[in-house]
């Protein structure tokens, strides 16, 4: 695809990750079509930064603290999530709200050991542990 820059690489991905009614669903399928449009984002992002090149040392800078961060960050998430739903166990409701509660306290020892690295995605600020785990998305049993 043509795009005149990375930002609208970007927008596009967050419109089609909308687009996918992907909050809160356990249906692989949709997981996976989440992670093949990060993916496809993911090589336009190479794609332009190897055809178009920076201008200006800021302008890279830019690109690779703020604008890049979201796309992997994406892909990581579904792809994390793809890998959680695939291994739940089929059986009763209980034995699954085991296996998350393992994930989740896995995800927090995780974070917890590098709480000072963590940006939020997009602003390249760094944000507590805490308020990581208590993000937008979450995982539903």
């Amino acid at each position: 695809m043509n795009y005149t820059n990375p930002e609208n690489i970007v927008e596009v991905l967050k419109n089609d990750l909308l687009n996918l009614g992907i909050d809160g669903t356990r249906d692989l399928l949709i997981i996976e079509k989440a992670i093949g449009v990060c993916s496809c984002a993911l090589m336009e992002l190479r794609e332009y930064v190897n055809l178009q090149g920076f201008k200006t040392q800021e302008e890279e800078i830019y690109f690779f603290k703020v604008t890049k961060t979201y796309v992997p960050g994406e892909y990581l998430y579904y792809s994390k999530l793809f890998e959680i739903e695939i291994r739940r166990p089929v059986t009763t409701t209980r034995a699954q709200k085991k296996y998350l509660k393992k994930m989740i306290s896995q995800a927090q020892l995780f974070l917890m050991k590098i709480p000072n690295r963590i940006n939020i995605i997009g602003t390249g600020q760094p944000t507590s542990t805490k308020s990581v785990l208590s993000g937008q998305k979450r995982l539903t049993a």
